[in-house]
């Protein structure tokens, strides 16, 4: 079994960094920003590749990169925002606009 060196979690980090990098432009502004994606990916990449370094599951890298496809995905998913969220384009009930065509009846 390996051991946890620098160059590992390294790698770890770097493979964050790319599929925190990815997933962000790939999710756009439907869930977190690309920023906190890329924070995110940083962070799950090297508790993943820990995970799979405990586990045995090779050197952790191809854990790393493949769970952390997962976890970012359920960050966002659990942060859902709609673009008219974000935009402030949301009509509320309250606010309901006759036409006058309907007042006039």
């Amino acid at each position: 079994m390996e051991e946890l060196t620098l160059t590992l979690i390294y790698w770890y980090a770097s493979v964050g960094l790319f599929v925190g990098f990815l997933f962000g432009l790939i999710i756009e502004r439907e869930g977190i920003s690309l920023e906190a994606n890329v924070f995110w990916g940083f962070v799950g990449g090297i508790l993943m590749g820990i995970i799979g370094l405990d586990r045995g599951i090779a050197d952790g890298v191809f854990f790393s990169f493949f769970t952390n496809w997962a976890f970012l995905f359920l960050i966002n998913v659990f942060h859902q925002h709609h673009v008219e969220d974000i935009l402030g384009e949301i009509e509320h009930p309250a606010h309901v606009h006759h036409s006058k065509r309907k007042a006039n009846k």
